[in-house]
């Protein structure tokens, strides 16, 4: 391990440089007590190729204590860290435990529910149900199609194609009917204790239980299929192909784009992730610049994103995939980011030296690592239910499955300290 800094003394940075294949790479964090720094800055190398070890040198860094078997290590060439721990495996077994033939059309979502799940369909019908499958509870609307399912404060949120919204309590009683919207309401979200709704013609609504709705705004020109709140602001897609970010009085503060309809938007950490019709999923960071674009996602449009433990899932086809922002399998990237550039921050925030490897970090790091055929016919709906994942599909197989991953079945070793 070389070391350096940048700065002043009474502002400065240590970094660490080392390499990763042919190239280098440095983190930054705060000066070790014990460590000494040089009375002026030092250059430091920026992205640089090199075709040996010995062409790199820092002869300007202050050295570091050797290790006990520095012997058996170039000095460019840091014994190699114990594995870090890592509570998940990126190895994916799914099995399909369970299939639940509920529906008799078209299902659009299904979600957790307190112990259950709860869907939705073309049917009519909004039905909830254990793992096992058994019918719980059924609700009917003379066949208007029900188009979306959510949870709000304990209760089951029933959105209707007629623009009606129904709350539901978990013996299937109607506790409050939301009258407002002229139009089929096709997403919801909650903020704190409100209901957000969005409808076919553009227009959302804000809801309290004891008070109705409080708010209306005109956010787009077409549907509104995407709903998410996210860093204390709202976040909308539809179908005129936009993103929007809101202020939660209704201003608005950003506007992006895909190429087609926007269906689907997910917070995955502490990034957004849209899927739409374009057969493209965008990440997106805080001001609602896009980061990363994965192209030709899915055959078809992205309909569904969801959050399995630290890993995104998408569908649009009759595929389920899953998706993991990390480093490549062969490089190791290892960055330390100062407190003062991790609030909110954006590359752009960041210094140059960072910039090389969070970029890099970022362009390299979202693939694909499993995929599993989960229906015959499209998958409208994804989520995940625990260690379990749910899916949903269209017509001709309206089927709900329920898959297990194996390697995450009770009484394993999730992780090793030592």
């Amino acid at each position: 391990i070389n070391a350096e800094y940048m700065g002043t003394p009474s502002e400065c940075l240590f970094f660490f440089a080392g390499s990763m294949g042919p190239h280098a790479f440095v983190a930054a964090t705060d000066p070790p007590s014990d460590v000494k720094l040089p009375s002026s800055p030092t250059n430091i190398c920026r992205n640089e190729s090199f075709d040996s070890p010995s062409e790199y040198s820092l002869s300007t860094a202050p050295s570091l204590p050797p290790s006990p078997d520095s012997s058996l290590h170039s000095p460019l060439s840091p014994p190699p860290p114990p594995p870090s721990p890592r509570l998940y495996s990126d190895q994916f077994d799914f099995n399909c435990t369970t299939t639940i033939t509920l529906h008799k059309k078209a299902i659009w979502r299904v979600i957790p529910w307190n112990q259950y799940l709860a869907s939705c369909s073309n049917d009519g019908s909004a039905k909830w149900f254990d793992g096992n499958g058994n019918l719980v509870h059924e609700i009917s609307t003379d066949n208007q199609a029900i188009f979306w399912v959510d949870v709000w404060e304990g209760c089951l949120v029933t959105c209707h194609e007629s623009g009606q919204i129904s709350v539901w309590s978990e013996d299937g009683q109607c506790i409050q009917t939301l009258e407002g919207h002229t139009k089929r309401v096709r997403v919801t979200c909650v903020y704190d204790k409100y209901l957000i709704s969005g409808d076919g013609g553009g227009t959302v609504k804000k809801w309290a239980r004891d008070r109705g709705c409080i708010d209306t705004y005109s956010f787009h020109k077409k549907a509104v299929r995407g709903l998410v709140v996210w860093k204390d602001n709202l976040v909308s897609g539809s179908y005129d192909n936009t993103l929007k970010m809101w202020t939660m009085d209704g201003k608005c503060i950003k506007t992006a784009q895909h190429e087609q309809d926007v269906n689907t938007l997910v917070v995955w950490g502490n990034q957004l992730v849209s899927g739409s019709d374009d057969r493209t999923i965008k990440i997106w960071n805080s001001k609602l610049e896009c980061l990363l674009t994965l192209n030709n996602a899915h055959n078809e449009g992205i309909y569904g994103l969801a959050i399995y433990r630290d890993y995104l899932v998408s569908c649009g086809d009759s595929v389920i995939k899953f998706w993991k922002m990390g480093l490549r399998s062969n490089s190791v990237l290892f960055i330390l980011l100062l407190s003062k550039y991790s609030n909110d921050s954006t590359l752009r925030h960041l210094p140059p030296e960072l910039m090389i490897c969070v970029t890099e970090y970022l362009h390299n790091g979202c693939k694909e690592v499993y995929q599993m055929p989960g229906h015959q016919a499209r998958v409208f709906g994804v989520n995940s239910w625990g260690d379990r994942i749910a899916t949903c599909a269209a017509l001709p197989e309206p089927h709900i499955k329920i898959w297990t991953n194996q390697h995450y079945l009770e009484n394993t070793c999730r992780a090793l300290f030592s």
